[in-house]
């Protein structure tokens, strides 16, 4: 019995080991004590880190092969690891700061010396030495500050450093949106594509006056649902001027919902092109996020996903 549930909890701590997503945990598990006692509850296990920055110790019981205890150590594990993180990026920082700081006063200390060099020829006594070091250091390295100064330099210097971070990951962003944004080709056509549950739709959108064509036919023909066809027309209502677009699109796979849906998604994005300031309109109104939602699968002994059988006394 004792053999038994300490392979379970090895096995156990090994997988805790294996499913963690922190690269910094060893893989291996390097002892697991396991006392023998009247219930056979308390397991208790150690993880150590790669590189001895820091030791998690976790108690667990014989159940830890349950997906939820897994989950809660591998929670614990990761938030530790990301604590050890934040702690490394600020010292790092704080470094950058100082060396940025004193790079003024190594370069006056450079000058000092230079000047020494030139100053101090050989022959000359002890007291001719000093007196030329103290002229030196009175020419080329200013008195210290007050420590007071010293610190609103510092985080003078830590705000500015954040701000210019903060601006240089802005700019990229912006960049990178930039870059994604649909284009108008030749024929001064922005194409997109969209999706909703299993449907897609590629979409093209030109200037016009606000005619849907769906699969070679008219919206209003393809779509009989009034709540199908204003679904569509919402990303030219936000713009403001609905009539002045013409779009043409194909699309397959689902139904009517999920069809209008996914081009409603391809005419928000394809919009874009048409003049980038809809895109902050576009966002707001949330027409530019993919819908992840899925319908739920049928689960066995059941009518539906959800709905049960009904129930029968004989």
């Amino acid at each position: 019995r004792h053999q038994m549930l300490g392979v379970r909890a090895g096995r156990a701590v090994r997988t805790v080991a294996r499913l963690s997503s922190v690269t910094n945990i060893h893989s291996s598990v390097h002892r697991l004590s396991v006392q023998p006692c009247a219930s056979f509850q308390n397991i208790s296990c150690q993880l150590v880190r790669a590189g001895g920055i820091r030791t998690w110790m976790g108690t667990a019981t014989s159940s830890i092969s349950n997906r939820s205890d897994l989950r809660i150590s591998q929670y614990r594990c990761d938030r530790a690891l990301s604590s050890v993180k934040k702690e490394n990026q600020k010292k790092k920082e704080q470094n950058e700061a100082i060396e940025q700081l004193a790079i003024p006063h190594k370069i006056n200390f450079e000058n000092a010396k230079s000047a020494l060099d030139q100053s101090i020829k050989p022959g000359m006594t002890k007291e001719q030495i000093y007196s030329e070091v103290e002229k030196a250091f009175k020419e080329h390295i200013p008195p210290a500050p007050h420590w007071s100064e010293i610190e609103k330099q510092f985080e003078e210097f830590q705000s500015q450093s954040k701000k210019e971070r903060f601006e240089l990951q802005q700019k990229k962003v912006q960049e990178e949106v930039l870059r994604r944004l649909p284009k108008l080709d030749a024929l001064g056509r922005a194409y997109s594509t969209g999706r909703r549950k299993t449907s897609v739709a590629r979409v093209w959108v030109t200037k016009g006056t606000g005619t849907v064509i769906v699969n070679r036919v008219h919206m209003m023909d393809y779509f009989q649902r009034m709540a199908l066809r204003e679904e569509i027309f919402q990303p030219l209502q936000v713009t403001g001027q609905p009539m002045s677009y013409n779009v043409w699109c194909t699309v397959k796979g689902g139904g009517l919902s999920g069809q209008a849906g996914a081009i409603k998604l391809g005419v928000a994005k394809a919009l874009q092109a048409m003049d980038p300031s809809y895109r902050s309109e576009l966002k707001k109104c949330k027409l530019l996020t993919y819908d992840t939602r899925q319908v739920e699968r049928k689960k066995p002994g059941r009518m539906k996903a959800r709905r049960r059988f009904q129930w029968v006394k004989r």
